[in-house]
């Protein structure tokens, strides 16, 4: 079985600067358990003046900040229907049909974006 992909610290940290600045972003993992492992870590690098609100409601996890940006964790295997989002991280290994899926969830964007990570 070959091995998941994670996104590292560097991408982690662009993840929270882009939802302190504004921007609504998914992360997406192989699997939803995968996704929300990163929850705590995204969590703790957030500068906690600027989290207006961090949930885990009904498998549904998600940091809300008080500029607006938001980051959501999901699974590569169920795509949310809609919803916008600015920025997608994604893991680099995604299949094409999948990302065809993502590509509505940013459709509304002024700076749309999907980020690989390796």
């Amino acid at each position: 079985m070959p091995k998941e992909l994670t996104p590292g610290t560097v991408c982690l940290q662009e993840i929270v600067s882009a939802a302190q600045k504004g921007s609504k972003v998914g992360l997406f993992a192989q699997s939803l358990v995968v996704a929300q492992s990163y929850f705590d870590d995204v969590r703790a690098m957030s500068d906690a003046d600027q989290v207006e609100r961090a949930s885990r409601v009904h498998g549904k996890y998600a940091i809300d900040f008080r500029s607006g940006g938001l980051i959501t964790f999901h699974s590569t295997r169920s795509v949310p229907r809609g919803r916008s989002y600015d920025r997608l991280y994604v893991p680099g290994d995604v299949r094409h049909d999948v990302m065809l899926e993502l590509e509505p969830l940013i459709a509304t964007s002024k700076e749309p974006a999907i980020v690989g990570y390796l």
